[in-house]
C-alpha cells in the first residue's frame, strides 16, 4: 500500500503531464489520480476533482516546510515548487475548457495558488529566512543520520550481547510447560501420600480392633473353661460328700443291726 505523500508526488506528476489530463485519460480513485491507456468517455467535474488536488497540493506543502530530508523522490523543494506551478497552470486551462462556472472550485484554487506563492516567494527569495531553514534541513539530516547509526549500534549490540543468551519462544514455552508438570506432579504425589496414610490409618484400625476381638474372644473362652473346671470341681466335691454320707449311713444300719 503507498502512502499519502507518495499517492500525491504520483497526482503532481500526473498533474504536470497536460496532455492526459486535458484529454480525460484518468480515473478517480479516492484521492489518487490514475493514468489511462485508453479513452475513456469518463469526465469528471470540477466538483469531482476538489478534493484529490486539495489533498495532493497541501501534502506536499507540509513535506516543503516540515520535512528533514533534502529531496522527496529525487525532487528537491526548489524543483517540487516549479512542479506545483505548472500543475496550477494545467488545471486552469481545464476549467476554462470546461466552461462550467463552479465558484467553491475557484475558491480552492485561489487558496492554493496563494500558499505556493507564498512558499516560492519565502523559498527564492527571502533569505534572511531561507538562511535558517538551509542550517535547519542540515541540522535535521545531521540528526536523522545519528538516529540511524544510533539504532544500528544498539542492533549490532543485541544481537551480539543479548540474543545470544535470551530464550526462545519455545523454549520459554518448554520451560514453562515443565515446571507445571512438576507441580502438578507434586501436588498429586502429596495427595497420594495423603491418600495412602488414610489407608494405613484405617488399615491400622481394623487391624488393632480385630486384635481386640480376639483377645476378648480368648479371654472370654478362658473364662469359661476356668467356670467349667470350678462346676466339675464342684460336682465332684458333691459327689464325694453324698457318697461319703451313703456309707456313713450304711455303717451305722449295720451297727443297730
Amino acid at each position: 500500500m503507498k502512502h499519502l505523500e507518495e499517492i500525491a508526488f504520483d497526482n503532481l506528476v500526473f498533474l504536470n503531464n497536460k496532455e492526459n489530463f486535458l484529454a480525460n485519460r484518468y480515473k478517480l480513485c479516492n484521492n489518487q489520480f490514475i493514468k489511462e491507456t485508453d479513452d475513456d468517455n469518463t469526465i469528471y467535474s470540477p466538483s469531482d476533482l476538489e478534493y484529490p488536488l486539495f489533498f495532493t497540493f497541501h501534502q506536499l506543502m507540509n513535506h516543503v516546510h516540515s520535512s528533514c530530508k533534502p529531496t522527496f523522490y529525487g525532487k528537491t523543494k526548489k524543483e517540487l515548487l516549479n512542479m506545483f506551478a505548472i500543475a496550477i497552470e494545467v488545471i486552469d486551462e481545464y476549467y476554462i475548457e470546461t466552461q462550467n462556472p463552479n465558484k467553491e472550485f475557484e475558491r480552492l484554487m485561489d487558496d492554493i495558488d496563494d500558499k505556493v506563492f507564498f512558499i516560492q516567494q519565502y523559498y527564492k527569495y527571502g533569505w534572511c529566512h531561507r538562511f535558517p531553514i538551509i542550517i535547519k534541513d542540515h541540522f535535521n539530516q545531521f540528526c536523522v543520520e545519528m538516529i540511524k547509526t544510533g539504532k544500528e549500534i544498539h542492533r549490532m549490540h543485541y544481537d551480539i550481547m543479548i540474543k545470544p543468551h535470551e530464550l526462545s519462544d519455545e523454549e520459554e514455552d518448554e520451560e514453562v510447560k515443565e515446571e507445571v508438570k512438576e507441580e502438578v506432579k507434586e501436588e498429586v504425589d502429596e495427595e497420594v501420600k495423603e491418600e495412602v496414610k488414610e489407608e494405613v490409618k484405617e488399615e491400622g484400625e481394623e487391624e488393632v480392633k480385630e486384635e481386640v476381638k480376639e483377645e476378648s474372644k480368648e479371654e472370654s473362652e478362658e473364662e469359661s473353661k476356668e467356670e467349667s473346671k470350678e462346676e466339675s470341681k464342684e460336682e465332684s466335691e458333691e459327689s464325694e460328700e453324698s457318697y461319703d454320707n451313703i456309707s456313713s449311713d450304711e455303717s451305722t444300719h449295720a451297727k443297730e443291726d
